[in-house]
């Protein structure tokens, strides 16, 4: 093999590892939160989340079909039975909100409801 060749395959190698590097700064990180919700409480039941930190809160249905909604935040999302909803989520403003089922699960439904405090 000539010199010139070993130089390309070497510069090639370089800027490969050099893509994979960045690649992997790139990715980005972020909190997941797990809510589980069930007849008729959402665990956990207090969430507590930083003004402009992206999270991803991590909803799963333990039983029937649930929602999980918040007028104040403009989230409403519907979590089928048995499965797990993931929502990104950056808050803009500081606060207590209400979060609640807003998919009917039962005479228990208003009862299930929590709080997300942005501090």
């Amino acid at each position: 093999m000539n010199d010139k060749k070993l130089i390309v395959i070497k510069v090639a190698a370089v800027l490969m590892m050099v893509i994979v590097y960045l690649s992997l700064l790139a990715e980005e990180k972020y909190r997941e939160i797990a809510i589980s919700a069930e007849k008729y409480k959402f665990t956990p039941d207090l969430i507590e989340l930083k003004k402009g930190e992206t999270v991803i809160l991590s909803i799963s249905s333990e039983d029937v079909n649930h929602g999980f909604c918040s007028k104040e935040l403009n989230i409403f999302l519907e979590i089928p039975a048995g499965e797990e909803v993931k929502y990104k989520f950056t808050p803009t403003k500081e606060g207590s909100f209400e979060f609640y089922c807003c998919v009917y699960c039962g005479k228990g439904q208003k009862k299930m409801k929590g709080k997300i405090i942005i501090k």
